[in-house]
């Protein structure tokens, strides 16, 4: 996968310098990589759980029900669910970071709340679950804006910013890394952790803190005697990581990573439309622009990983609110990931502010990409198929679906086609109503046959039990996840009584934990009204299912029905030997003799298919004068079915190349 990760990357990376000019770097030469580079190259490209577990300070209005400060859902942000993460792995992502405040849930003697920890652990699980990587930090304990000494001093007047007041608070730190590194000492290399997050310190305070998180992580033994440590430049900046005053701490298990954070041109980045600094730069893109990240990368790659010490790009992205070209937007995330992955040891990780913020990517709430094209960008470099899903929407409005001719409640969905394509584990209804008053909202019964744990599989769907949960939706939601092992799931429990009709009495009862205690029969989901408020003329828009892996689609975007579950389809990346489909000239039809046998993606003509030729299609498509391609080479590249040669004709090779896809002829 990497290889062929390295592949793309490099193709992109030469497409888009030649684009912007014909100019071109000349990549340094891998190096003699250690441990901690060939972990962080297995890291390949990352996605940040931000805005989530990182809020703060959050506690006068976050959720009070639950036994700590609820941070993860304090800045707007949905709960974080297994279809989330099950949708990012399936976009090509093998790293989760995941930023975490403990300031809020922390006493006086600096203990972290147990159940929070929990909740924290919960979530690694659900990226661990997917073979996901995971980094874990210290966040907003040391805040991140600002840079000067009269804001250090003002920093260290607030609470939630004790980590600023440097090595004055080592012992809390080290407390804090003492603990959750005990806690989380028994997983697999697959989770790393990371000192802090953005701060400024001087260069001796910063190394006198990285010792103390190396040797306390060291100290507490299990997995944590190797684990990969991470440890951020002064204010996570790339210049300070260059300069001769950064030093890193010493660590026998030489597993140490060095993190910084890119946004740059910052008036292109981050700089919003009313700050005081700068002149806002809506678009990015030229020769020198593109250059200049790539020259960057290649100093980070130099300083650091050809050395053995990779790079953890930890924070990377665009404002997406601030009317940013969206194609330029595209093509500083591509540049900036391809330039990265291109080198041994180096993992961007976009910043994703989720469903608030300044920088929403992926819709948490829909379960999808708010910018598709960016979605396709970061599958073709990753070599990830495009045509595959986490989810699949059924259009509610479609008379098939109700029982009635207004296609109103109550709806009935076969999901008998599902078997054996993967695990559904959710749904997600989207509806709409009028508003007759206040608070309008109206309940929906989400119901579905199952049977449970001590109980073998039934023969015919009618000997399954029903088992449902009551929800109130409001008119103006824009959807309701509904995840099977989160809701509170009753069934109608026969009670072995009959009444006066001689009907079976039952009782609503807890039916337990999904798939432990009960299992989905996967034959119907069944959704009826049950009560409003002040609603009328409501309906559902959408069901979307949500499933526990890819599923592959057809052309037509239907789901491809399989009789093994199709789970994985997007990482798989052996060698194929399927045969090139050939033509045959009109001499060899008129005398039975071969004069040349022509291969769809045999770009040079050389009568192979290789990288060879997607190096040269990318150049050709990047007008590149230094190449010629002939007229069979033109033919042979048309790859993707569609009339004239394009990206999607390099896309189609590169996916063949992986064994990912077929060229069309």
């Amino acid at each position: 996968m990497k290889l062929f990760r390295k592949m793309v990357a490099g193709l992109l990376a030469a497409a888009s310098a030649l684009s912007a000019g014909a100019v071109q770097l000349t990549a340094a030469p891998a190096a003699a990589a250690g441990d901690a580079v060939r972990l962080v190259e297995e890291m390949g490209m990352g996605w940040n759980l931000g805005n989530t577990f990182d809020s703060a300070p959050v506690k006068a209005w976050a959720n009070s029900e639950l036994p700590y400060v609820d941070s993860e859902t304090g800045w707007g942000n949905p709960k974080t669910t297994k279809a989330m993460i099950a949708a990012i792995k399936n976009t090509g992502f093998d790293t989760v970071r995941i930023p975490v405040t403990w300031f809020e849930n922390m006493d006086a003697a600096g203990n972290v709340d147990a159940d929070y920890l929990a909740r924290v652990k919960e979530v690694v699980d659900y990226c661990i679950d997917q073979d996901l990587h995971v980094i874990l930090n210290v966040h907003h304990d040391g805040a991140s804006e600002g840079a000067n000494a009269a804001s250090n001093a003002y920093k260290s007047t607030i609470d939630g910013a004790w980590l600023w007041q440097g090595t004055s608070q080592k012992a809390k730190f080290t407390s804090l890394w003492k603990q959750i590194a005990e806690y989380f000492k028994a997983y697999d290399s697959r989770l790393a952790f990371a000192g802090w997050n953005e701060i400024s310190w001087d260069y001796t305070v910063e190394k006198e803190m990285g010792q103390a998180f190396i040797d306390t992580v060291r100290a507490t033994g299990g997995s944590n005697a190797s684990r990969l440590l991470i440890v951020p430049a002064n204010n996570t900046n790339l210049d300070a990581a260059l300069a001769s005053g950064f030093q890193l701490p010493t660590d026998s298990a030489d597993m140490m990573a060095v993190e910084i954070h890119y946004y740059s041109p910052p008036e292109f980045s981050i700089r919003p439309a009313n700050a005081s600094w700068g002149q806002t730069v809506n678009t990015w893109g030229s020769a020198s622009e593109i250059n200049e990240m790539k020259n960057d990368v290649n100093k980070l790659y130099q300083a650091f990983a050809s050395k053995g010490t990779p790079v953890i790009i930890g924070e990377c992205g665009v404002l997406t609110n601030e009317q940013r070209d969206k194609a330029s937007i595209r093509a500083w995330i591509q540049t900036l990931f391809s330039a990265s992955l291109g080198y041994d040891g180096i993992c961007p990780v976009l910043w994703d502010s989720g469903d608030c913020g300044d920088m929403q990517y992926f819709g948490r709430a829909k379960l999808a990409w708010n910018d598709p094209e960016l979605e396709t960008v970061f599958k073709t470099m990753t070599g990830t198929a495009t045509n595959t899903t986490t989810t699949y929407t059924f259009d509610m409005s479609k008379p098939e679906y109700s029982e009635n001719e207004d296609a109103n409640f109550p709806y009935y969905l076969d999901l008998k086609p599902f078997k054996g394509v993967a695990d559904i584990i959710g749904v997600m209804i989207k509806g709409h109503g009028t508003g007759t008053g206040s608070d309008p909202c109206f309940g929906v019964t989400v119901a579905f046959n199952g049977y449970f744990g001590d109980e073998e599989p039934y023969e015919t769907p009618s000997e399954y039990k029903w088992m449902y949960q009551q929800i109130s939706y409001g008119i103006d939601a824009e959807s309701y996840q509904f995840m099977f092992a989160e809701e509170n799931i009753s069934w109608n429990k026969p009670t072995g009584e009959t009444d006066a009709d001689g009907n079976d009495v039952t009782e609503a009862t807890a039916a337990g934990v999904f798939d432990t205690d009960w299992h989905l029969a996967y034959d119907y989901l069944q959704l009826q009204s049950w009560w409003n408020n002040n609603a009328k003329d409501y309906a559902l828009d959408s069901v979307t299912l949500i499933f526990d892996a890819p599923v592959v689609l057809d052309s037509n975007g239907d789901i491809v029905v399989t009789t093994e579950p199709a789970k994985d389809t997007t990482t798989t990346t052996t060698t194929t030997t399927t045969t090139v489909e050939t033509t045959t000239s009109k001499q060899e039809e008129t005398t039975g003799a071969p004069e040349k046998i022509h291969l769809k993606g045999d770009v040079d003509c050389s009568g192979e298919v290789n990288i060879a030729d997607a190096v040269m299609l990318a150049r050709f498509n990047a007008e590149d004068k230094e190449i010629e391609v002939s007229a069979q080479g033109k033919a042979n590249a048309d790859c993707d079915g569609v009339e004239g040669v394009g990206a999607g004709d390099l896309s189609a090779l590169l996916e063949y190349l992986a064994g990912l896809g077929e060229l069309i002829a």
